[in-house]
């Protein structure tokens, strides 16, 4: 079985029909079609997590797409059969299976003349030999039966509905049957909890089956739906007065009323004339509340259909559409009419129409938004169960009062130079009000203090500078480099040499790299250089920085890291955004937590690379002693002043990074020393644990809020779209005039007011043609109009049209 398992083979599984003999012919008649793409040998496998039915209590048949239905055979997983169907896929690629419940007997053709003998014999054969090699798989069959019905005991059993079976109840003799949510089958007898159970389930039997059914009747109590496809019976009204009153007729005729058998009186009809007629679909089913049990009961279903299905139902209305695809808009809020109208008819082979499609999807997007206002509504109670979860966020009862606000951010990095995001806020707008407030919070709960020993990385927000100079007047605050970079290229469009330039400066570790770089950006273009020094460089260039912060940072990409992060976000309702940021911060930070664990070195993982990163650039770097710690380190052409025990370098990259530099690698390796002893403390693995050792909390769901006390909060009021503008009153003397077309001139027309007309037959005056009352021949004939066409041009000689014979 080693060649075929390679192949993968394309099987056509028939479902939840059996097998019919119809004038002679087998065929295969109900249920539906599911295409399995497989492995010969994994076929079983994929056809119990693929199908909607189970195997269990089923027969399984297969044949070749150009065999006939009687050359089918039985099969098992492991049996000869099995093995034959594996050896054939491996060449057709392509199988028919099919599923046929145990108690159906295969329909045989039934041959005439002489082979029925021969038939016979053949009959036989086949079955004992089916017989002999399917034992093991009936006895599979049975055990694997009593399994399936053990599990799904436990995987559908509600402990709070009692069975209706049971003596609590109903007696057990009654037979009535609980709806399995899923299952898509409708049954006699069957029980629901509520009439909008029973709407539920018959939304899933159409999606099943693809039948086009509709409701006849539709009250809080009682519901009843017939067959739609054309072919409905006018009689429906007159049946249900004889059903309701069936309880006073005697047993027989009640018995035919609810199975839908017809009377021997009303079953006496010319039999040519049944032909004739157009036999109507007796599809019926009916569900009200029975007082003896308690619940809906189906007291009426005749499942029998005469008609074909079309793929239109009238059961697919815009609200089922939209409680079907509601979940796809939420994930999608582009999702388009006609990408559903798509969806629908590959998944349940129905057709639905791109306006109810467009209307069903406007639907979705009305629900998704009164689930925002729910959310919203209950801010301070998702504030509540913040708090009371103590969870390391804001704890402030200042929310804004629009759906609409800017999400003000604050992260850190850690021991391994990562992100670390350490608060977040929603804010009305972002000005230097709401940075006060923000700061404040971080001040307080990070005891920030004046800002001493702490570094600020922004962008030059004026709000935000104002608070920060404000609040932590000693942090040194540093300017985003990348921000002031994509000011000066909207200026300065079309440089390319610019880029490379404005870096080498913001990454000048020292004062002689920054005066070379800004000698060869004074040389490149002038009103660059100015515009680079009006923007002060001070404050975005290393040479510039405190060496306390050990950070060599002139950019806050982290913080745009976290904005791309949580850009998806931004569109969900407040509530549901706060808790999706919440929820991936807390997997961030377990995920940062078990890998500090799992790590086995002194120091983190970047800065160990850092350091292999500047070994390799000690092959151009000479050292010589000088004193006691100093060294003299050449490179290239530039010569740098080391302090080995202070953990300086002229360059000052070892100052600002905390990670030995070149020159003093060289120093190191040449008195054969542990270049890691020179580390800076702030990548310790220790503290890097040390800093993932608290997290956040998990928070428990909306429905286990507890009411703050404290008044709702109201909805903003939505827009109503564009003001019309109002229509102007005329004046009592100015007369109405008719709507001109645009993107045409306006015409000027001669008025025909105090104009005589006169009479095209008579020529008389005041009247027309059609009022006039002389008889005979016309005295008058109107001369006719020349054109302008006619005039010009015209000769003397007669044209062929004027020459008389």
């Amino acid at each position: 079985m080693s060649s075929e398992e390679e192949i993968v083979a394309s099987f056509a599984c028939y479902h939840s029909g059996k097998f019919e003999n119809v004038s002679g012919q087998i065929f295969y008649e109900g249920g539906g079609v599911r295409f399995v793409e497989s492995k010969p040998s994994e076929l079983f496998t994929q056809l119990m997590n693929q199908l909607p039915v189970s195997l269990y209590g089923h027969k399984v048949w297969y044949k070749l797409p150009y065999d006939r239905f009687e050359e089918r055979k039985p099969i098992s997983n492991g049996d000869e059969n099995f093995k034959r169907m594996c050896l054939a896929a491996m060449w057709t690629k392509a199988v028919d299976i099919f599923l046929e419940p145990e108690d159906v007997e295969p329909e045989r053709v039934e041959p005439e003349g002489d082979e029925e003998d021969y038939a016979n014999r053949e009959e036989q054969e086949v079955h004992e030999e089916a017989r002999d090699e399917c034992g093991q798989f009936d006895e599979e069959i049975r055990v694997e039966r009593n399994v399936a019905a053990f599990v799904d005991v436990d995987d559908e059993y509600d402990e709070y509905a009692t069975p209706v079976e049971s003596d609590c109840e109903v007696d057990g003799d009654d037979g009535f049957k609980r709806y399995i949510k899923g299952s898509g089958e409708l049954k006699y007898k069957q029980v629901f909890d509520s009439i909008d159970e029973f709407k539920k389930a018959v939304v899933e039997y159409v999606l099943k089956s693809g039948r086009n059914i509709k409701y006849t009747r539709w009250e809080s109590t009682k519901s009843e739906l017939r067959c739609a496809s054309g072919c409905h019976s006018e009689k429906g009204a007159e049946e249900e007065e004889n059903e309701e009153t069936a309880k006073d007729k005697p047993d027989t005729e009640r018995e035919n009323l609810e199975t839908g058998r017809e009377s021997p009186e009303t079953a006496k009809k010319n039999p040519a004339e049944e032909e004739e007629e157009h036999q109507p679909c007796l599809w019926r089913i009916y569900c009200a509340y029975e007082t003896t049990v308690q619940k809906y009961v189906v007291k009426t279903f005749n499942d029998d259909h005469n008609c074909v299905t079309t793929g239109y139902s009238k059961i697919l209305t815009q609200e089922v559409i939209a409680r079907l695809f509601v979940n796809d808009v939420r994930d999608n809020p582009q999702l388009m009419p006609k990408n559903i109208r798509q969806e629908i008819q590959k998944r349940w082979s129905l057709i639905a129409s791109t306006d109810q499609c467009r209307k069903a999807k406007s639907r979705a997007l009305e629900m998704i938004q009164e689930e925002h206002d729910e959310q919203y509504s209950r801010l301070k109670d998702y504030r509540l169960e913040l708090l009371n979860k103590m969870v390391d966020l804001m704890s402030s009862s200042d929310f804004m009062s629009s759906s609409e606000g800017q999400l003000l951010a604050a992260v850190g990095r850690d021991s391994n130079n990562q992100m670390y995001p350490l608060a977040w806020a929603v804010v009305e707008k972002e000005n230097e009000d709401n940075w006060k407030w923000f700061i404040g919070k971080l001040q307080s709960d990070f005891s920030l203090g004046d800002g001493s020993g702490f570094t600020v990385i922004s962008d030059r927000q004026k709000g935000l500078l104002n608070a920060v100079s404000q609040l932590l007047p000693h942090s040194e605050h540093r300017m985003c480099a990348r921000h002031i970079y994509a000011n000066l290229k909207s200026n300065h469009p079309h440089r390319a040499e610019m880029k490379k330039l404005f870096w080498k400066v913001a990454k000048s570790y020292n004062t002689a790299q920054y005066d070379k770089s800004i000698e060869a950006l004074k040389m490149y273009d002038m009103s660059v250089y100015h515009s680079v020094m009006q923007k002060n460089p001070k404050n975005c260039s290393l040479c510039f920085f405190k060496t306390t912060s050990g950070s060599d940072d002139v950019s806050n990409n982290i913080s745009e890291s976290f904005n791309n992060a949580i850009n998806a976000t931004r569109e969900m309702p407040m509530v549901e955004m706060l808790e999706t940021i919440r929820r991936r911060a807390m997997i961030r930070i377990d995920l940062r937590r078990k890998k500090a664990k799992n790590h086995k070195g002194k120091y983190s993982i970047n800065a160990m690379e850092r350091l292999q990163l500047e070994m390799k650039k000690i092959v151009n770097c000479k050292a010589w002693p000088a004193g006691p710690g100093e060294y003299e380190v050449k490179e290239k052409k530039s010569s740098f002043q080391l302090y080995l025990g202070k953990h300086s370098c002229s360059c000052r990259k070892w100052d600002m990074s905390g990670i030995p530099c070149r020159h003093a690698l060289m120093v190191i390796t040449d008195k054969k020393l542990n270049p890691e002893n020179y580390i800076s403390s702030w990548y310790l693995t220790s503290r890097w644990r040390n800093e993932y050792s608290a997290y956040i909390d998990a928070v428990r769901g909306c429905n286990f809020w507890r009411k703050s006390g404290e008044t709702e909060l109201v909805l903003p009021p939505k827009p109503e779209g564009r003001k019309r503008i109002p229509k102007r009153i005329k004046e009592r003397n100015e007369s109405p005039q008719k709507k001109k077309s645009k993107g045409k001139e306006k015409e000027l027309k001669l008025s025909r007011k105090k104009r005589i007309i006169h009479c095209g037959i008579c020529g008389g005056e005041g009247h027309n043609t059609r009022k006039c009352q002389f008889f005979g021949p016309a005295p008058y004939r109107r001369p006719k109009k020349v054109t302008e066409s006619a005039t010009v041009g015209s000769s003397s000689q007669p044209t062929q049209s004027q020459v008389i014979d």
